[in-house]
């Protein structure tokens, strides 16, 4: 039950982190394009000057999320009970794996697609 929640909370929270840059200004997340779609892109003279400046901020982005996932994960760890490290790892993979199935599954296949 416990897992349930977190699997839920971490996608809420993953999906709060990820949508509302990509509505707001759907070329922030160039640089986790298909490679065929970023050369596309790339390739209209209209976006050549914005594309280096968004890759630089996706980057330093991507490590203030790695960092701030940490903590989270480490929260939840600690939240959850949990005291060895065997039963940590396996948790926060168990999460991982979740989260990364419901960014492809939902986000990906279903919303980005469309």
């Amino acid at each position: 039950m416990i897992f349930t929640i977190e699997s839920i909370a971490l996608c809420a929270i993953f999906t709060l982190a990820i949508m509302p840059a990509l509505y707001k200004n759907p070329l922030s997340q160039i640089a986790s394009y298909p490679t065929a779609i970023r050369k596309r892109v790339e390739a209209l003279p209209e976006y050549k000057s914005t594309i280096k400046a968004l890759e630089r901020k996706h980057i330093a982005r991507k490590i203030a999320a790695v960092i701030l996932f940490a903590i989270i994960f480490a929260a939840i760890a600690r939240l959850s009970g949990l005291k060895t490290f065997k039963k940590v790892f396996a948790n926060t993979f168990m999460l991982f794996f979740v989260v990364n199935l419901y960014d492809l599954i939902v986000l990906d296949l279903i919303i980005f697609c469309r």
